[in-house]
């Protein structure tokens, strides 16, 4: 099955999401996480199975949403939880889970705040923003 990193804060779930955009069908994932073992060492962990199963379409945080219940082995004893998915574009506009993604957090919260505009042309003007105080480089 597909797997996703839950401690990226779903990145690679949001885009595989947007593919399905507007679907109602359920659909399951795998988890991993880093997370440090026992001597304080930072490894990948597989966290096991996601399924998401569709409940209602309704509005959420300004958005015509999809809302799924996620759960399964991957979330453990704390659980998953509710997650609504916009549903022209596909992006993930709230997810509220049991199971944190950091060790020192007690829960999982992603929820989505603002969009920039889409495309080529924003893209890169979002990176010339972002390098613009950096020195040139020195010849």
């Amino acid at each position: 099955t597909p797997w996703h990193d839950y401690d990226y804060d779903l990145a690679t779930l949001s885009a595989a999401l947007q593919l399905r955009a507007g679907s109602r069908a359920p659909f399951s994932f795998g988890m991993t996480m880093m997370w440090p073992d026992e001597s304080g060492n930072w490894a990948i962990h597989w966290l096991g199975e996601a399924n998401a199963t569709f409940t209602a379409a309704e509005p959420h945080l300004g958005h015509d949403s999809l809302r799924f219940e996620v759960q399964g082995t991957a979330f453990g004893e704390a659980g998953g939880g509710p997650l609504w998915i916009d549903a022209q574009s596909g992006t993930i506009v709230d997810a509220q889970w049991g199971r944190p993604n950091h060790h020192e957090y007690r829960d999982f919260r992603l929820r989505l705040i603002a969009e920039l505009p889409q495309g080529e042309a924003a893209w890169i003007a979002l990176l010339r923003s972002h390098y613009e105080a950096c020195p040139a480089e020195a010849d």
